[in-house]
């Protein structure tokens, strides 16, 4: 009977363990939404890391609220777009190749909700958002939650949805910016310096 009881401990303790390092990977393609979710509730770790909730073979989501991670390579340079869904409020950290940004800074009680409509909170300023230039090379993203949208008392719902983009970018117009960037500040630090000639010279009288 001992034995039975530890077999069944031992059984209990693998299933926790696999369960606990259950994740989802997904392969982004240019151009497209990609959904994540937060739920402590359904998080398998009851946390508020990106998890994989939704149900889409196509996209590779099992909806079994394991943590979700982003992996891709790029032959070009390319900008890395994350947006908050659903309520507004939420502000997110995201790790790329372990270093962390953070989306920009909304009020965490808003009346705006778009659903899991990505296009139109990107355009929204209600919503928080991230573009993040990054050149070639390969990348693993992961993310959590770091500010909940709250309710009208002020508790926070630790639950939300949002998505992440990765979208081509014309370098020759990056170049272009850069180029400009260099000529305004040349500029301004030489008409630093005619003006600083010529308040020395003071004016003669």
């Amino acid at each position: 009977m001992r034995n039975n009881l530890l077999l069944i401990a031992s059984l209990l303790l693998v299933g926790v363990m696999s369960t606990s390092v259950s994740a989802t990977e997904i392969h982004p393609v240019k151009g497209n939404w990609y959904l994540f979710d937060v739920d402590e509730v359904v998080s398998l770790s009851g946390g508020t890391e990106w998890i994989d909730a939704q149900n889409d073979e196509l996209l590779g989501y099992s909806g079994d609220g394991s943590a979700l991670t982003f992996s891709f390579s790029l032959t070009n340079s390319a900008l890395l777009n994350l947006v908050d869904a659903g309520l507004a409020g939420d502000v997110f950290t995201l790790l790329i190749n372990g270093i962390n940004y953070t989306s920009s800074t909304v009020a965490a009680s808003s009346a705006a909700y778009v659903g899991i409509d990505l296009d139109a909170a990107w355009v929204a300023s209600e919503f928080s958002r991230l573009s993040v230039l990054l050149a070639p090379g390969d990348y693993t993203v992961t993310g959590f939650l770091k500010q909940s949208a709250a309710d009208e008392y002020g508790s926070p719902y630790l639950a939300t949805v949002g998505g992440l983009k990765i979208v081509d970018v014309d370098e020759s117009g990056i170049f272009a910016l850069f180029g400009i960037g260099a000529f305004m500040l040349l500029f301004n630090r030489q008409k630093w310096r005619i003006a600083a000639a010529f308040s020395g010279k003071g004016v003669e009288k």
